[in-house]
């Protein structure tokens, strides 16, 4: 008989030294490169990141991203414009309590901006600005997506609307967009598998393919990769108006406005998806809110426009039951031929509203809309182009339930173009800056939430 202890008993010892070796060289690269927990990641995640501005452009037009720091500390910004060509790059360091303007070259429709944040979380917005006057502003995406609903658009005779598409990424994306009037559902051959290269923008003269309708909603569905949309409506004689798509669907959307002299327009838009969706309306404003518009229906993939009473005041259109829908608002405003309009919001604890004027300034006041049930109070920071600034005045509101107010900036800092950081203690409210001054917009605030 053999001396030589028996194979399995070889084959165990051997597995016994390899994960001693292994367990041993697990604790020494533990004890030299250190684990990083996963709290540690958050902690990157939450301090860097990206919004998504699809703010169009044309010639002899100025464009410009504008970014606020509600922090205490300095943030790199980068930037990343998106056009038929490569990227134009630029970056910058945005300072603790200040909002930077950076324009960004945008000399076509199909023109749409990346901005990168890098150690701290920045509220980022584009503001649009033709050369006859017309000016149109909104927040930029906290995400690009792979559905985005527009129902806002219009080609009425002296109106055209633009379909503004980015795509951020190293693939191409390919998508459909289908459009939706108030009779009838568009789907176009050259609306249908379009592809949008890596990192390049692309924008489509809707009025090619509805002409004439009050209502002109679209929906942006990919197939592969991601976009952020936006739709652009341009005005004869030089009015703007500029609104960010929603890429998703909700049961309330709240919608503020001010400054009005004429009804105001709601256009309310089915998921394609999704069953009929029953809703209605309540404007809310310095008084006591009231219902405008009850039991009203959309259909799957239909959009339709509602004419209602809305002069200084915000709007919440509701699901009368679970069915989702989209919402969004055009203003009117008779003294110029400019308009402004914009999406549907969800509210929020914390909002920083970026101005809606250009980078020379101009008048703007602040709005706050507490849709819900409960008193709110609110706390304001200014923040200019040197830091922060407080108000006595402002530092810290109420608003009633059911109840929106509007607060004039000049008198406090001029003209010169400033944010505001709302913080609402106890409740949610939606928030936005309006400009009045020669030029008619609405600039729905960043949702600090987010991305």
């Amino acid at each position: 008989m053999s001396e030589r202890p028996p194979r399995f008993l070889l084959r165990l010892l051997a597995a016994v030294l390899f994960a001693a070796v292994v367990v041993g060289g697990g604790l020494v690269l533990e004890q030299r490169v250190g684990v990083r927990p996963p709290a540690d990641r958050r902690t990157a995640a939450a301090i860097s990141g990206a919004w998504f501005c699809p703010h169009g452009g044309g010639e002899g037009w100025s464009v410009w991203v504008t970014v606020a720091n509600p922090g205490d500390a300095p943030v790199k910004v980068q930037t990343l414009t998106f056009g038929p060509r490569a990227p134009a790059r630029a970056s910058r360091v945005v300072e603790p309590g200040t909002v930077a303007y950076l324009e960004v070259p945008a000399e076509r429709m199909a023109s749409g901006t990346q901005v990168e944040f890098f150690g701290g979380r920045v509220a980022a917005g584009m503001v649009v600005a033709r050369p006859k006057g017309g000016i149109g502003a909104d927040a930029c995406a906290g995400d690009a997506s792979t559905r985005w609903y527009l129902p806002e658009g219009t080609t009425q005779r002296g109106q055209q609307q633009n379909l503004v598409l980015m795509n951020p990424f190293d693939q191409e994306a390919v998508l459909d967009v289908v459009l939706a009037t108030g009779d009838e559902t568009v789907r176009h051959g050259s609306l249908t598998g379009v592809v949008v290269p890596p990192r390049r923008a692309a924008a489509f003269d809707l009025n090619r393919f509805a002409l004439g309708k009050r209502t002109l909603a679209a929906s942006v569905i990919v197939k592969l990769g991601k976009v952020a949309a936006a739709g652009s409506g341009l005005v004869e004689g030089g009015g703007l108006r500029l609104t960010l798509g929603s890429s998703r669907t909700a049961t309330e959307w709240v919608l503020p406005g001010a400054g009005e002299d004429r009804p105001t327009e709601l256009v309310v838009m089915g998921a394609t998806d999704l069953p009929p969706a029953p809703f209605r309306v309540r404007s809310q404003g310095l008084g006591r809110q009231q219902e405008v518009l009850n039991e009203a229906s959309v259909d799957p993939g239909a959009a339709l426009t509602f004419e209602l009473p809305g002069r200084d005041a915000g709007l919440v259109a509701e699901a009368s039951g679970p069915r989702e829908f989209v919402a969004a608002r055009r203003l009117l405003w008779s003294a110029t031929v400019d308009q402004a309009s914009t999406p549907g919001l969800r509210p929020s604890p914390s909002w920083v509203a970026l101005p809606p004027v250009a980078a020379t300034g101009g008048d703007a006041s602040v709005l706050i809309e507490n849709p819900g049930d409960e008193l709110v109070e609110v706390h304001l920071r200014l923040l200019t182009e040197t830091g922060f600034a407080e108000v006595p005045s402002l530092s810290s509101l109420t608003i009633g339930p059911g109840r929106i107010r509007t607060f004039p900036l000049a008198p406090l800092v001029g003209s010169d173009p400033v944010a505001v950081l709302v913080e609402a203690l106890g409740g949610s409210v939606v928030v936005a800056q309006l400009t009045q001054d020669g030029a008619f917009a609405l600039a729905p605030a960043t949702d600090m939430r987010l991305p």
